[in-house]
């Protein structure tokens, strides 16, 4: 072996090598990657390799010896301790086999990977057998390919720089997580300058509920980020905002779990590459104030419960493959203000509880299927400003009122099916500044 000066890679691991680790290993100066995990070796790992300066790091230099095979007595599913963790003791457990002799499940070997009685939770980095709020923060760096975000997040990989201290985290009395802000870091990218998305990045760690005091996670524009999310997530009974937008890499569905965030005030997975249906659990946010989910590849129709959300202010849901009517339980929604279903497969006619909705400012509902005439209840919303209806199958005549509504602005229901004549009410509208009324009959 000592005469092989040149190699970079010794991979021999998941063999039936038995006896020591030779010493001779520890000569290979270009030796880079050595691999010898899950075989019959015994004794302890030469010094000789432990000292190296370029082999297995920057693993070597954090785990020392554990970083080239688990010492007898321990595990470790990977035969050597890693970033997620380090080698676990095996507990021992004395039996008498058939011939009367005592046995030891306790692993008799180096780069040992499993052990019949005991548990490796990825992420434990200190053993403990519970997941501290830093190594939780350590899992979603190494899940994201942290090593990547960009150099003013390095501290991240430091253990011994507390939660607290990290860039884009934010705590209560300098102990609770409440807040994870990555919007600056390059998640999920194949190299610091963010160029390209990276091959292996799993994405959010189910882990990430465990963190009970989360207020805020705010990963969005993170267009390589990949993975979907967690159904943990509906154990953040604290959690006010997740924004995920602009994650475009992100696939799977929105849990149902969503709807047991308790405490959610805004709901932002817009543009991503979402798919399924809106859970029907979303009528259970009765906090939330904000829900946008446009630009996804949702399917089905919107569900009724969504008029359990009495705080809501906004809900957008444009471009988003929706199909089916508008629920007339958005008339129980008495703070709505903005309400954007544009883009979408809708179908059936506007309820006339939608004016019922006083608050509102916008509605758009352009190129949908929308068909019957428009209720006259919807003069009532005295604060409209915006009302789109463009390319929809809306018949009827326009209501004798829609011209006196006092801050309508803007009135656009071009390309109908629209008949009779134009309310002489929209010429006494001064607050109208365009009105578009072509490609009717």
């Amino acid at each position: 072996v000592r005469f092989l000066k040149k190699v970079e890679s010794v991979l021999l691991g998941y063999n039936r090598f038995k006896g020591n680790v030779p010493t001779e290993l520890g000569w290979l100066m270009e030796l880079r990657l050595l691999n010898l995990t899950d075989n019959r070796l015994t004794g302890n790992v030469p010094r000789e390799l432990c000292n190296s300066r370029r082999l297995n790091e920057p693993l070597l230099s954090g785990f020392g010896c554990d970083a080239i095979l688990c010492p007898l007595g321990t595990f470790h599913p990977d035969g050597v301790a890693t970033n997620l963790g380090g080698c676990r003791p095996c507990p021992v457990d004395i039996q008498i086999d058939e011939d009367g002799f005592e046995t030891s499940n306790a692993s008799p070997y180096l780069g040992t990977t499993k052990c019949a009685t005991a548990d490796f939770h990825v992420g434990d980095v200190d053993g403990d057998g519970h997941l501290s709020q830093r190594e939780i923060l350590l899992l979603l760096f190494f899940f994201t390919q942290g090593d990547h975000w960009g150099h003013a997040f390095r501290d991240w990989m430091d253990m011994t720089v507390p939660s607290c201290s990290l860039p884009g985290v934010e705590c209560r009395n300098g102990v609770d997580v409440t807040s994870i802000n990555l919007k600056d870091a390059v998640l999920c990218s194949n190299d610091e300058g963010g160029n390209g998305p990276s091959s292996s990045c799993p994405g959010l760690p189910s882990e990430i509920g465990l963190l009970s005091k989360l207020e805020v996670l705010d990963l969005s524009r993170a267009i390589f980020l990949r993975g979907s999310i967690p159904t943990e997530i509906g154990m953040l009974k604290n959690l006010k905002t997740l924004d995920l937008s602009y994650c475009a890499s992100m696939t799977g569905t929105i849990p149902s779990e969503i709807g047991e965030c308790s405490s959610l005030q805004s709901l932002v997975l817009a543009d991503g590459g979402f798919t399924g249906t809106i859970p029907d659990t979303i009528g259970n946010l009765r906090m939330l104030q904000k829900l946008s989910l446009g630009l996804n590849s949702l399917a089905g129709t919107i569900p009724s419960t969504i008029g359990r959300m009495k705080s809501v202010m906004e809900i957008l849901l444009s471009r988003s493959h929706l199909t089916g009517t508008l629920p007339t339980t958005f008339g129980n929604l008495s703070k709505l203000e903005n309400l954007e279903l544009y883009g979408n497969e809708l179908v059936g006619s506007i309820p006339s509880q939608l004016g019922q909705c006083l608050m509102l400012k916008r509605i758009d509902l352009f190129n949908n299927k929308l068909n019957g005439t428009l209720p006259i209840e919807l003069v009532n919303i005295g604060l409209l400003q915006i009302f789109h209806l463009k390319t929809n199958q809306l018949s009827g005549t326009l209501p004798q009122g829609m011209g006196t509504m006092p801050l309508l602005s803007w009135f656009d229901a071009s390309s109908n099916q629209l008949t009779g004549t134009v309310p002489d009410t929209f010429g006494h509208n001064h607050m109208l500044k365009d009105l578009r009324l072509g490609g009717n009959k």
